[in-house]
């Protein structure tokens, strides 16, 4: 990828650094690379080396003010989709594990935002699980280089690269407010247009 082009970068990150996370670099032609890396340490260098002018992390990167769901939470769920709050579990280690990361990137001077794939795919009525429906949805909407082995959580961060595409684009919507945090999916209008077939191609 030629360094003048728009690169951004989705991140379907783990909860522990003894699994992998799924990384996506696409430029705003929207070539994809994408690969599978484990400890933080990687990750971070893989992000410095290629500096991608913003980064979505797939993971809560806020806590409410509160237990439980967050403002941004409560209005995904608004929208019919499902999702766990960042205490829940595993998730209190993925929400830490994604504060630190997003701390560490922000004093680096990069911009990040928080994504949910699992929206995407569940406005489009794409099973979440289903890799490949998801694979060629992707492909549909003008993802070049996909590979054919490629796991679910590499199309996940793919997806969250998506977005960022869209955010830059000011082609999505930021769910939440400042004090807990913001989810950031497509507007619902570029949704319908990518329902009715239209390429993503920006």
């Amino acid at each position: 990828m030629k360094d003048k082009k728009i690169r951004v970068l989705g991140l379907d990150l783990a909860a522990l650094e003894h699994r992998e996370s799924a990384l996506c670099l696409m430029d705003e032609s929207m070539k994809v690379k994408s690969l599978l890396l484990k400890k933080d340490e990687e990750i971070l260098n893989y992000i410095f080396k290629k500096k991608p002018h913003l980064i979505a992390i797939d993971a809560p990167l806020n806590f409410a003010k509160s237990k439980g769901f967050r403002s941004c939470d409560r209005e995904v769920i608004k929208l019919g989709i499902r999702l766990f709050p960042p205490d829940f579990g595993y998730m209190k280690q993925l929400t830490l594990r994604g504060i630190k990361i997003k701390e560490l990137l922000e004093a680096s001077g990069f911009k990040v935002i928080e994504v949910f794939p699992g929206a995407f795919k569940q406005l489009l009525k794409i099973p979440r699980k289903d890799k490949t429906m998801i694979r060629e949805t992707l492909i549909n909407l003008g993802v070049k280089r996909i590979r054919e082995d490629v796991s679910l959580d590499e199309l996940d961060a793919i997806i969250a690269a998506i977005v960022a595409l869209l955010y830059l684009k000011d082609k999505s919507i930021s769910l939440g407010d400042n004090k807990e945090g913001q989810i950031v999916i497509p507007k619902l209008k570029e949704l319908e247009a990518i329902k009715r077939g239209s390429s993503l191609l920006l």
